[in-house]
């Protein structure tokens, strides 16, 4: 992987994370919408398909609803 690219994409990981994070002070229907904008547009410079940006949102996704139910039974 090239040092450009692996450096675009972690900053672009830690930006879906603040994003999609629960803390976050963006609500979460415009920052779902942000994260999978700059997703396609990380995509589209590239060359990664529209299934690959969904598969990098769903990943992000995923990892906050474990998150929030390990959290929860944590408190139960």
């Amino acid at each position: 992987m090239p040092d450009a690219y692996q450096h675009e994409l972690v900053k672009l990981m830690s930006r879906l994370a603040r994003l999609l994070s629960p803390r976050s002070a963006t609500p979460k229907p415009e920052g779902h919408k942000t994260a999978y904008r700059e997703i396609c547009s990380f995509a589209a410079r590239h060359g990664h398909t529209e299934e690959w940006c969904d598969g990098v949102l769903n990943v992000m996704l995923e990892g906050r609803v474990r998150h929030g139910v390990r959290h929860s039974a944590r408190a139960a």
